[in-house]
């Protein structure tokens, strides 16, 4: 690993945002870029399935289809 690249297992580096609950989605999204520009924020409206997949480098955020609020904790997974 090189000086400029994020270690995904260090504990300095946040794997959820509760904080976020209620927070418009795009706000969210921004909020979480801002924090790790590594990660890849994944919006996820209700109904929709998350893949069986784990990566490290990706968040999902659900949140409401009608008023875009963050619904549930955001984690990275």
């Amino acid at each position: 690993m090189t000086d400029d690249e994020i270690d995904p297992f260090s504990p300095e580096l946040l794997r959820s945002w509760p904080h976020l609950v209620g927070v418009d989605a795009d706000e969210a999204k921004a909020v979480i870029e801002a924090e790790n520009p590594d990660l890849s924020v994944q919006l996820l409206p209700p109904g929709y399935d998350i893949p069986c997949d784990l990566r490290l480098d990706r968040v999902w955020l659900r949140h409401d289809a009608d008023t875009r609020l963050v619904t549930r904790v955001p984690w990275v997974g």
